[in-house]
């Protein structure tokens, strides 16, 4: 029995070493494997990119607070400065103090306005424009006032912009908007008009406008189809130019 058991042995183990191939038969199995195997052209296996992309991280920018600080009267166009055909001059120009905000509005309504919006100083000028005649047939109003203010942030020049809401608003209706335009950061066009004595009508095209930490308004008047308010217009955008020609600071240090 143990040799029969020896035996079956002896015949497995030389069954397995026949089956087992050399390495001469395996190389040429490898060889005839390439040749069998597709091109490129004809692969068709998925080789599409499964990849997730990340999401982009998004920087937002930090928002320019940079500030103009100049004296309010310097930021006022200079008869120079004017359109020369309009041949303007300074008729009267005067502070606008924060005193006289409290004194106008009252201690306690004038203090919260200037608190809120920042307020330093303001100022006021008029040019009264030359006679018109045949030979100076100009379309320009007959006079132009401006009104500067200077605030310790761009929030304040907005809250002065809209602290009634809509710039135009007047309480006796006289005034309207006309349009928006496109100057500084934000600015609109209105027009108040009033019947005189005369039977005319007296127009004021008024530009409010702000640019940064200052507030303005730029005005020109005259009668009824004397002046083009493309004039006024004219006017306001050279005072844009000057405004954003002022150095900008980190802050407002200038006291009137």
């Amino acid at each position: 029995m143990k040799n029969h058991l020896l035996s079956l042995l002896i015949c497995v183990v030389l069954f397995l070493s026949a089956c087992t191939p050399s390495d001469s038969q395996i190389a040429e199995a490898i060889a005839k494997t390439e040749q069998a195997s597709p091109s490129d052209a004809s692969d068709t296996s998925d080789t599409s990119d499964t990849s997730v992309a990340s999401p982009t991280s998004t920087i937002t920018p930090m928002p320019d607070t940079s500030v103009i600080n100049e004296n309010p009267r310097d930021l006022i166009l200079e008869d120079d400065e004017m359109p020369p055909d309009g041949d303007f001059h300074l008729a009267y120009e005067n502070p606008d103090r924060n005193w006289e905000i409290i004194d106008s509005r009252g201690s306690e309504d004038g203090t919260l306005f200037i608190e809120e919006a920042g307020r330093v100083d303001g100022w006021t000028m008029k040019y009264e424009g030359g006679i018109k005649s045949s030979r100076n047939p100009t379309r320009y109003p007959d006079f132009v006032s401006f009104f500067s203010v200077l605030n310790k942030s761009s929030y304040g020049s907005e809250y002065e912009m809209h602290e009634n809401g809509d710039p135009c608003y007047n309480e006796d209706g006289r005034m309207s908007r006309v349009e928006q335009l496109d100057l500084g950061d934000e600015s609109y066009l209105c027009l108040w008009k009033e019947m005189t004595s005369s039977g005319q009508y007296q127009y004021e095209y008024v530009v409010f406008l702000r640019y940064r930490n200052i507030f303005m308004s730029v005005t020109g008047g005259g009668f009824e189809g004397t002046f083009d308010k493309e004039k006024v217009i004219e006017i306001a955008e050279l005072q844009v130019e000057k405004l954003s020609s002022f150095p900008l600071q980190s802050e407002v240090t200038f006291s009137p």
